[in-house]
């Protein structure tokens, strides 16, 4: 009986072992799985976005705060929408948001806003106001308070100059 008790008590150490080996191995895959259906998400807007046929691109490039930064934006002309491309954008607390701003002639606009997203580079801005996109002087990107502001109050931390 001693023996038989041994035997199954290998066994089931035996099986634990293995079921713990594929419960992380299951947790891996899953994560990988997570990263991949986020990747295809942020290929599949940019893919989606460069199919208009009238697309601006500006450098973006960081305050004098903060020279290292840098990033893009592409603006659909006629299809009120902007993509930002921008890498390791700093975290900002609850109560402020990134405001993008489109500086045309003597006005300035919102173009909206956005929260960053830990692991995220893409975001789409839509419903853009329409302006004259050959009279665009720059674009910058500042830190607000929520609600938004009507007009560039906080920190500039992106700008494509001009």
């Amino acid at each position: 009986m001693l023996i038989i008790l041994t035997i199954m008590l290998i066994i089931t150490s035996s099986q634990t072992s293995k079921i713990n080996s594929l419960e992380e191995k299951l947790t891996g895959l899953t994560a990988e799985n997570n990263q991949i259906k986020e990747y295809i998400k942020d290929n599949s807007i940019f893919t989606e976005f460069f199919n208009y046929p009238d697309i601006l691109t500006l450098q973006l490039k960081g305050s004098k705060a903060n020279p290292d930064r840098s990033g893009k934006i592409f603006i659909a002309g006629t299809n009120d929408e902007a993509l930002l491309d921008l890498a390791n954008i700093p975290a900002l607390p609850d109560e402020e948001v990134y405001q993008v701003w489109a500086f045309i002639g003597d006005d300035t606009f919102s173009l909206g806003t956005f929260s960053p997203e830990s692991g995220k580079r893409y975001y789409k801005l839509t419903n853009l106001p329409k302006f004259d996109i050959k009279r665009l002087k720059r674009i910058e990107i500042t830190s607000e308070s929520i609600p938004a502001s009507f007009i560039p109050e906080g920190e500039v931390f992106y700008s494509s100059g001009g």
